[in-house]
C-alpha cells in the first residue's frame, strides 16, 4: 500500500522518543496559565474592605484571614504556573535533543527509501529516457500523460530524499561539498569533479596516462596537440562548478536521475561528506612535478576508497615508487 504521509513525517516517526517528546510538549503548552496580576488581586480585597466598612463592620479579622489564605493560594498558583512553563521549556529542549540525536536513524531510513526509489528508476528506465521536455509534448503520445506523471513523481521523490538528507546532515553544521559529494560514490561521474579533473594544474607534468585520466579518460583527437592544450580544450565545455543544488545545469533532470542510479547512489553522513570533499579537493589541486613521487597520490585514492568512494582507478602494486603504468577500473 503506498505511503501517504510526507517523507519528513515518515522520518520523524522512526526517530526514537520524538513523538513522545512532542506529545509532552504540546500537552504542557495547553496547560500553561498566566496568574492574575497582583494589582487586580489587591484591588479585589480593597473593594471588600470598603464594602465591609460601609456596612458597619468594626472588625476586619475575618476578612484578613480570607485575604491571607487567598494571598497564599494566589502566590502558590503563580509559582506552580511557573513550574509548568519551565516544564514546557524542558520538553521543548527534549524535542530538539531528540532530533539532534536522531540523525543516524533518519539517514538509515532515507537509505532504505533511496534503495526503493532506485529500484523504481531502473524499472522505468525506458520511460525516463524518453521523458519529454514539456507536458504538452507528453500528451502527443498514447501513454504520454501516464508516463509524464511517473517520471515527475520519481524526480520529486529524489528531490525530497536529497532535501531531507541535506536537512539532517546540516544539523552538524553547514557541510561544504554536499552537492558534489552526496550524490553517489563514483564521484568522477559528477560534472563538478570532471571539471576539476580536467583543469587540475598539477597532473599535466606527469606521464600521459595520468594526464589522460585527469582529462576525462579519453585520448587526444589530435596527436600533435600537447596534453596541457588538450586538457584546456576539455575544460572549455565543462559546467556546474560549485553549483548550488543537486541538479546539474548541464544535464536534464531525467538524465541525471539515470546517472545517479548507475553510479552507486549514497547518502553519507556529514563527517564523510566533509572529509571526502577535503581529500578530493587536495587530489585535484595539489601541484606535482615530473620527478615527484606518486605515493601521496595513491594514498589519497586509498583514503577515498576507505570512505566508499570509487574513482575508477587503483594503485599499481609497487606504489611506493613513481610509476608510469596505471590501472583503470
Amino acid at each position: 500500500m503506498p505511503k501517504t504521509d510526507s517523507l519528513h513525517k515518515q522520518i520523524l516517526d522512526v526517530i526514537p522518543g520524538y513523538r513522545n517528546a512532542i506529545e509532552r510538549r504540546e500537552t504542557l503548552r495547553k496547560l500553561m496559565r498566566t496568574n492574575t496580576w497582583v494589582g487586580d488581586f489587591e484591588a479585589t480585597f480593597r473593594a471588600k474592605i470598603a464594602d465591609a466598612v460601609d456596612t458597619g463592620a468594626t472588625n476586619l479579622d475575618d476578612l484578613r484571614a480570607e485575604y491571607t489564605a487567598a494571598r497564599q493560594e494566589w502566590k502558590a498558583t503563580g509559582e506552580f504556573n511557573v513550574l509548568i512553563t519551565n516544564a514546557y521549556h524542558d520538553a521543548d529542549n527534549a524535542v530538539a535533543q531528540t532530533l539532534s540525536g536522531g540523525t543516524a536513524a533518519a539517514l538509515d531510513y532515507l537509505r532504505v527509501e533511496m534503495d526503493t526509489l532506485m529500484a523504481d528508476v531502473r524499472k522505468n528506465r525506458d520511460v525516463i529516457t524518453a521523458h519529454p521536455s514539456s507536458a504538452e509534448q507528453a500528451l502527443d503520445t498514447p501513454s504520454g500523460a501516464k508516463n509524464w506523471r511517473t517520471v515527475t513523481s520519481l524526480l520529486g521523490r529524489y528531490a525530497d530524499l536529497r532535501n531531507e538528507h541535506h536537512s539532517w546532515i546540516r544539523r552538524d553544521g553547514n557541510i561544504k561539498g554536499f552537492e558534489v559529494c552526496g550524490q553517489f560514490t563514483k564521484l568522477l561521474a559528477d560534472p563538478h569533479w570532471q571539471y576539476r579533473r580536467a583543469t587540475s594544474p598539477g597532473k599535466r607534468a606527469t606521464d600521459s596516462q595520468i594526464a589522460a585520466w585527469f582529462a576525462g579518460g579519453t585520448t587526444k583527437p589530435n596527436p600533435t596537440q600537447s596534453w596541457p592544450e588538450f586538457v584546456a580544450s576539455q575544460a572549455k565545455d565543462a559546467t556546474d562548478v560549485d553549483r548550488p543544488d543537486i541538479w546539474p545545469q548541464s544535464v536534464r533532470p531525467n538524465t541525471w536521475l539515470l546517472i545517479v542510479a548507475d553510479n552507486d547512489p549514497w547518502l553519507p553522513d556529514a563527517d564523510t561528506i566533509a572529509e571526502v570533499h577535503r581529500i578530493t579537493t587536495e587530489l585535484f589541486t595539489r601541484p606535482m612535478t615530473e620527478s615527484a613521487d606518486n605515493r601521496w597520490f595513491y594514498r589519497l585514492i586509498s583514503e577515498l576508497a576507505q570512505y566508499g568512494v570509487d574513482l575508477g582507478i587503483t594503485a599499481p602494486p609497487t606504489s611506493g615508487v613513481r610509476e608510469t603504468s596505471w590501472q583503470t577500473a
